[in-house]
């Protein structure tokens, strides 16, 4: 590794901490827990002749205050922009909102838990060198999500193609799950991050 691949290391770990460091003192109180207020995603899926379809609606996710870094983070200075990419995790995620299934023009209310035990993202974003300001975020998916537990709550008794229509849903749930976590969060970073300026500087050193 050349001396200049070990500075963009150093200073891109350095700076990422200083910023969650800093976003979580200020932000703390929004995150535990975070309110979904709308409806956020919706899929379909036909089984044979009926089409289904399950949307979530509003409710919340706890435990993003547990984000850190957990891999190295790159950042570099190009044409007054600062790029930076970094590893972040988040673990004992939970989070509860209503579910409504539709299936054959049987329309269901429920309500569903989701843990994870541990998270895992990717994130790229650049802003403005000169007032830490102009925020974008690039990319930020999931790399690596385990201990998903499902629990479907409120459930009545149903007749049986229903019941077969919700197990093949629920089968593909965890995809679902996590699209609407990846989604949730793009939201959230960069609507909190866009009204903060984003530290150029820290006490003892310069990033860039």
């Amino acid at each position: 590794m050349s001396s200049y691949e070990h500075f963009k290391i150093v200073e891109g770990n350095r700076y990422i901490d200083d910023l969650l460091r800093k976003l979580m003192t200020k932000h703390k109180s929004r995150l535990h827990p975070y309110i979904l207020w709308d409806t956020i995603q919706s899929f379909k899926r036909k089984i044979i002749f009926p089409t289904g379809e399950i949307k979530l609606l509003k409710g919340f996710i706890g435990g993003l205050e547990t984000l850190s870094r957990i891999g190295k983070s790159y950042m570099m200075k190009k044409f007054g922009t600062v790029h930076a990419t970094s590893r972040l995790g988040a673990g004992d995620l939970h989070s509860r909102f209503q579910m409504v299934t539709t299936c054959m023009q049987c329309r269901l209310l429920v309500t569903v838990d989701v843990n994870i035990s541990f998270i895992e993202l990717f994130a790229y974003f650049t802003l403005n060198m000169g007032n830490g300001k102009d925020f974008i975020l690039h990319e930020l998916h999931i790399t690596d999500l385990r201990g998903l537990r499902i629990q479907i709550c409120n459930l009545r008794p149903l007749n049986k193609i229903i019941n077969i229509f919700l197990e093949v849903l629920l089968w593909s749930f965890p995809n679902f799950v996590k699209r609407h976590v990846e989604d949730q969060l793009k939201r959230y970073t960069t609507k909190i991050i866009r009204a903060f300026q984003v530290p150029m500087q820290m006490e003892k050193g310069i990033y860039l």
